[in-house]
């Protein structure tokens, strides 16, 4: 085996290995670890572009050399160069065998290989270099990336197959802020498109509705849903479906592991559009408000429970009961109080004032008889509606984003700006003195003794008469809490975070336990998620503002029993503190 190894590749069925040399292509069978045959000789060609690859099914091998920048396409098995009709090697090939691609310069040709015919491409509209072509592994698509030299950009572009007409066109510059890399393919059994190479950083799109990307109006059939920087990459790109991940080597040869796994979970609601999310306390329902649209959903079967469309064009706001049975849906200057049972018909409470006064914040009281709602405008104020008489029985204060009663209902605290009011008295509060701060989401403990504020960056908590400052969480740089709950026990907080991070925090230690889950988005995205725990504390339910839900087991001892089962053994020490910092060690294995 020649000690000059520039690529090696392995064939789906990991028998085969194929390695490049100065010397040309050599096969070995893995499982014997001898050479397969003679190898593919070189014979004068240079190094090209692109990358030793073996296709889907394994006969065929992309061996970049030659003046092209693409690479050429040989039968394995036949050690011979995979030509069209015309006598051109063919630089890409479906998966079948049936079609396959040829590049001449800033041309190329789609050939039917099986009928010996061409199949005509759309012309050019700036002429470019193709970087790589590749097919689905249906065939059915035929996906280019080019560079345009005259912008300096990189740009995709899509074809069916046949009859070779373009159905996509994306394009982006070269510069900071991102783009469209030069690689690119269809991957997890082409349910998505994936593109790197541009900065190190790797992008995944899923199939979804048409939509426009490019002044001409062309239709796409994909969204971003994944936008990641891989700093220390290097090459060896694998998307495993089985593991929902993406691999690749870095300089030093290690492998690096993303988990891309919140890409495949589909949203129930909003689809690829941002809202305001909120879940029941028995996670069976959502609640959401998508622009002008305010809509509750069941969230096992995906079926629509209610609609409302506000005649403002926007706004809202959504409550539950504290039993999860009645939701209150708030649209211009109506509150509507639905029952989710269908035992009762619901109930609406008229606010006035006109949809410029409408509802910003809803909240419950724990006995369900009063409901707190706080208006919009400059002569917003906080309303206390009797529930049972259907009329307002006091109003105090100025209107708040945030609403939320201490559990013994003696105490209803605003956010955003922090305020106390009595609820029996429907009076305000003097505030503490330093409490000004405290601007941020925030929420009760279970038993009511501490409540939790999000600042820039840190969790404090205060007691549950939000006079006396308990702890102080360390400090997160760059992040921004927008939702927080607490777990039924009073000892874990889960706080969502804007860029679709979730992060559990130990209450008694004050330390972090760690990140549940990063949708890796801009930390200045949508800030309309939601987390809550199940009843017995051992799930914790997400929502993101597009409506899709996650479910994570968050009980220590089913973690340790699933860890236990992968890695065969407890962990030794410096495992523990890499894979679960903050929790302290205890035997896994039996």
């Amino acid at each position: 085996m020649s000690a000059d190894v520039f690529q090696a590749a392995l064939a789906p069925d990991g028998h085969t290995l194929a390695l490049l040399d100065q010397e040309g292509v050599r096969l070995w069978d893995t499982r014997t670890g001898r050479p397969l045959g003679a190898p593919i000789a070189r014979q004068g060609r240079r190094s090209g572009g692109g990358t030793l690859s073996f296709d889907g099914s394994g006969r065929y091998l992309a061996i970049p050399w030659g003046a092209k920048a693409l690479p050429e396409w040989w039968d394995v098995a036949k050690r011979k160069e995979l030509t069209a009709p015309s006598g051109a090697v063919l630089n890409a090939i479906s998966r079948d065998g049936r079609f396959g691609y040829v590049v001449k310069g800033h041309d190329a040709e789609l050939w039917d290989l099986r009928r010996g015919k061409r199949t005509p491409i759309p012309p050019e509209r700036d002429k470019g270099v193709i970087n790589q072509t590749t097919f689905s592994d249906d065939g059915k698509m035929m996906m280019t990336t080019e560079l345009v030299n005259s912008r300096q950009a990189s740009r995709i572009r899509m074809f069916e197959v046949p009859p070779g007409e373009e159905v996509m066109g994306q394009e982006g510059g070269a510069g900071p802020g991102g783009g469209v890399g030069p690689e690119a393919g269809f991957v997890f059994g082409d349910a998505f498109i994936a593109n790197w190479g541009d900065r190190e950083r790797l992008t995944l799109q899923r199939r979804s509705t048409p939509n426009t990307v490019d002044s001409e109006a062309m239709p796409a059939f994909f969204d971003t849903v994944y936008s990641q920087a891989m700093p220390a990459f290097v090459g060896g790109l694998r998307f495993d479906l089985a593991g929902r991940a993406v691999r690749y080597l870095d300089e030093h040869g290690a492998v690096h592991s993303e988990d891309v796994s919140m890409v495949f979970d589909p949203p129930i609601g909003g689809g690829s559009e941002s809202g305001n999310v909120r879940l029941a306390p028995s996670t069976r329902v959502l609640a959401a408000i998508w622009g002008d649209r305010i809509e509750a959903t069941d969230t096992a079967t995906g079926r629509a429970l209610l609609k409302l469309v506000s005649r403002s064009g926007g706004g809202g706001a959504t409550a539950f009961s504290p039993d999860g049975r009645r939701l209150a849906l708030a649209a211009d200057d109506t509150v509507h109080i639905v029952d989710l049972t269908g035992s009762k018909a619901s109930a609406r409470l008229k606010l006035g004032g006109g949809v410029e006064q409408g509802a910003q914040a809803l909240a419950f009281s724990p006995d369900g008889r009063t409901l707190a709602v706080s208006r919009s405008g400059e002569r917003g104020r906080v309303e206390l509606w009797d529930l049972e008489r259907g009329s307002r029985r006091a109003e105090t204060g100025t209107g708040a984003k945030d609403l939320a009663f201490r559990p013994d209902g003696r105490l209803l605290v605003t956010g955003n700006p922090l305020q106390l009011i009595d609820p029996e008295k429907g009076a305000t509060l003097p505030p503490e003195q330093g409490t000004g701060q405290l601007a941020g989401a925030f929420a009760f403990s279970p038993d009511g003794r501490q409540v939790a504020f999000s600042g820039p960056g840190r969790l404090t908590l205060w007691d549950g008469d939000v006079r006396t400052r308990i702890a102080e969480f360390p400090a997160v740089p760059g992040s921004e809490v927008t939702m927080l709950a607490w777990s039924p026990d009073g000892r874990t907080i889960a706080t969502y975070e804007k860029g679709l991070r979730v992060r559990l925090w130990d209450v008694p230690s004050r330390r972090p336990l760690g990140v549940v889950f990063d949708g890796k988005q801009a930390a200045d995205g949508a800030d309309g998620g939601w987390v809550a725990f199940t009843a017995d504390g051992t799930k914790l339910h997400t929502a993101a503002p597009d409506g899709t839900i996650r479910v994570f087991d968050v009980d220590e001892r089913h973690v340790a029993a699933t860890l236990c089962v992968r890695a065969g053994r407890t962990l030794t020490a410096s495992e523990w503190s890499r894979h679960l910092p903050g929790i302290e060690p205890f035997t896994m294995c039996p």
